[in-house]
């Protein structure tokens, strides 16, 4: 059973962009709607300095494709 997250971190955020950039389909000198999505947020949180990130602050299509992210990236 998957817990409900209620925050996610910088380096989640940023390692969630790395996985749509090498899995989504993009035209050429753009990125994806879902690295795009969370690129957003990940700029924010870089300018605010922030290193974690409530869920209840983040789009549903930013919770989607981080969801999706996380869970298919290799563990480490």
């Amino acid at each position: 059973m998957n817990a409900v997250r209620t925050e996610y971190s910088l380096e989640e955020i940023g390692n969630a962009i790395d996985y749509w950039l090498k899995h989504e389909q993009a035209e050429a000198l753009s990125i994806g709607p879902n690295a795009r999505a969370l690129a957003d947020i990940y700029g924010v949180m870089l300018y605010q300095r922030r290193t974690r990130v409530a869920a209840t602050q983040l789009t549903e299509k930013q919770i989607n494709a981080l969801t999706i992210a996380v869970h298919q990236l290799p563990l480490i």
